[in-house]
C-alpha cells in the first residue's frame, strides 16, 4: 500500500517512525501542562513505550514523572523509570524507582533485569547476581538473564560459569552473535581450545567480515602453535579492518614463530605507525631485527620501547646485550645498571655485567659481578663454572682451578669443568694431573677429543697423551 505524502511530513527522507514520535511526546507535554494527565493516560503511557524503544531518556523520564503524579502506584511507570534512570548512568535513583515497581509487582522479570543492572553499576555483584537468579527462577528461559549472569561471572574469571549461561542462550538462539563471542572468550580463558575455535568458527559463520572473530581465532590458532593458520586469521581481520593495530601485532608474532622475519617486520612495523606509543610493538621489531643480524637497528627500536616506558626492564636488558655485540661497553654497563636497578633482585643484571666486562677483557670487575652473585647464591652453578673461566683469564690459575674442583663437587660429571680444570693444570704446568682432567672430560662426552686437539694442537704429537687415550678407550 501506498502511504499519502502527508505521513512522511515535509521531507520525505525522515523517518516516518521519528516524526511520529515526537509529534507524540509534543502532544502529551501539551496534555500535561494544561491539566490533562488523567484524560490521556493511555497516550503517555504508550508514548512512554516508544521512548523506552528510541532511547529518548529525557523526554521518557519527563513523562513517566507525569504519571507518576497521577497514579503513583503504576508499577509500569515506575520500571520505565528505572530504564530511563540506568541509560542516564543514575543507577541510586534508578535502583529506587526498580524497587518502587517491584513491591507492587515482585515477579516482574523485566523490572528485576534492570534492576540487576544497577546492581551491578552501584558495586552491588553479589546482589545483581542473585536478582538475575531469580528472572531465571521465574522465567528459566530468560535469555537476557543468562546473558547478563553469564557477563558478570566473566568480569568475575568464573569462566566455567560464564560458560553455563552463554550456552543457555545459544540452546535457545544458536545465531546469537554476541553469546559465542562471549562463550569462545571463556573457552579460550578456561584453556579449552579446541572448543573456542568451534565456537570462533560458528560465529565466523554467521558474520564473515568480523575483524574482532577472525582476530580471536587468530589467538587461539597462535596458543595451539598453528602458526601458519593463524597468520591467515589475522590477515582476514586486518583486511576487513586495515588498522586494527592488535590484528597487525599478532600476525607478526605469528611470523616470526614461523622465522618468516621480513614478513613479521613488515606486520609490526605497520602496527607500530597505529600505535607509536606502545612499547611492546618496538620491544617486537627490534628483536626481529636482532633475528635478521641488524644490531644497529635493533637499538633503534629498543630505544624507541624505553622511550616509551622508561621502566621497561627487558628493553634495557636487551638492548645492553645489543651494545655488547656492538661493542659499545658502557652504553651496555648503563643499560645493565638501569637494569639492576629496576630488578634488585634478580642475577641476571650482574651476570650481563660480567660478560660485558669479560667482552672487554676486564677480568677482575668480571669476577666481581661473579663473586657478587655467590654471595647472594652460594651454590648458583653456573656462577661458580663462569667465575672459574674468569679467573684463569685474570691469570689467576690456582684459585681458577679450586672453582673448577667446586663445579665438579656441584655436578660429578660436568664434562666441561674438567675440560676448564685441565686447561688450569696445564697454566699451572701440572701435565699428568691435565692429561687425567682431559680423559675424564672425553670418558663423559668423546667430542671433547676433536676439542681439545683443537685447542691444544700440541698434545696431537704427544706420546703419552696418545698413550693414555689408548689405554682408556
Amino acid at each position: 500500500m501506498e502511504l499519502p505524502e502527508s505521513y512522511y511530513g515535509s521531507d520525505k527522507n525522515s523517518f516516518p517512525e521519528e516524526e511520529e514520535i515526537k509529534s507524540k511526546i509534543e502532544e502529551c507535554k501539551k496534555h500535561i501542562l494544561a491539566g490533562e494527565t488523567i484524560l490521556y493516560l493511555d497516550l503517555i503511557e504508550e508514548t512512554v513505550e516508544l521512548c523506552a524503544d528510541y532511547d529518548l531518556p529525557h523526554e521518557g523520564i519527563f513523562l513517566t514523572e507525569a504519571l507518576l503524579e497521577a497514579a503513583p502506584y503504576n508499577s509500569d511507570a515506575w520500571l520505565f523509570k528505572g530504564i530511563f534512570l540506568n541509560n542516564l548512568f543514575e543507577y541510586e535513583e534508578a535502583y529506587f524507582a526498580l524497587n518502587k515497581a517491584l513491591s507492587y509487582n515482585p515477579r516482574d522479570a523485566e523490572a528485576l533485569l534492570n534492576k540487576a543492572i544497577a546492581e551491578e553499576n552501584l558495586g552491588f555483584v553479589k546482589d545483581a547476581i542473585e536478582t538475575l537468579k531469580k528472572v531465571i527462577e521465574i522465567e528459566p528461559e530468560n535469555l537476557d538473564a543468562h546473558f547478563n549472569l553469564g557477563l558478570i561471572y566473566e568480569k568475575k574469571e568464573l569462566f566455567s560459569q560464564a560458560a553455563f549461561h552463554f550456552e543457555a542462550v545459544i540452546k535457545k538462539d544458536p545465531e546469537n552473535t554476541e553469546a559465542l563471542y562471549e562463550l569462545g572468550y571463556c573457552y579460550e580463558n578456561s584453556d579449552k581450545l579446541d572448543e573456542a575455535l568451534r565456537v570462533y568458527e560458528k560465529y565466523l559463520e554467521i558474520d564473515p567480515y568480523s575483524p574482532t572473530a577472525w582476530y580471536n581465532k587468530g589467538i587461539v590458532l597462535l596458543r595451539k602453535e598453528a602458526f601458519e593458520k593463524a597468520a591467515d586469521a589475522f590477515e582476514l581481520s586486518v583486511a576487513i579492518d586495515s588498522e586494527f593495530s592488535s590484528a597487525w601485532f599478532n600476525c607478526g608474532i605469528a611470523y616470526a614463530n614461523m622465522k618468516r622475519f621480513s614478513k613479521a617486520l613488515e606486520c609490526f612495523l605497520t602496527s607500530y605507525k597505529l600505535e607509536p606509543d606502545d612499547a611492546i610493538i618496538p620491544f617486537n621489531i627490534a628483536q626481529i631485527y636482532e633475528d635478521l643480524g641488524n644490531i644497529e637497528n635493533a637499538v633503534v627500536y629498543y630505544s624507541q620501547a624505553v622511550k616509551s616506558n622508561p621502566n621497561f626492564d627487558e628493553a634495557y636488558f636487551a638492548r645492553a646485550i645489543c651494545y655488547k655485540k656492538i661493542k659499545e661497553y658502557e652504553k651496555a654497563l648503563d643499560d645493565a645498571k638501569t637494569y639492576a636497578t629496576l630488578k634488585p633482585n634478580d642475577t641476571k643484571a650482574l651476570f650481563l655485567t660480567a660478560s660485558i666486562y669479560e667482552a672487554k677483557e676486564d677480568y677482575e670487575k668480571a669476577i666481581e659481578s661473579y663473586f657478587f652473585i655467590l654471595e647472594k647464591e652460594p651454590t648458583n652453578f653456573e656462577a661458580t663454572f663462569k667465575l672459574a673461566g674468569a679467573l684463569i683469564n685474570a691469570g689467576r690459575f690456582e684459585e681458577g682451578k679450586n672453582y673448577y674442583l667446586k663445579c665438579i663437587q656441584m655436578r660429578g660429571n660436568h664434562a666441561n669443568s674438567f675440560y676448564g680444570m685441565a686447561k688450569a693444570f696445564f697454566l699451572l704446568n701440572e701435565k699428568e694431573k691435565a692429561y687425567g682432567s682431559l680423559l675424564k672430560a672425553i670418558s663423559i662426552d668423546p667430542r671433547y677429543k676433536t676439542k681439545i686437539i683443537r685447542e691444544f694442537p700440541f698434545l696431537a704429537d704427544s706420546p703419552i697423551f696418545l698413550e693414555l687415550l689408548k689405554d682408556n678407550k
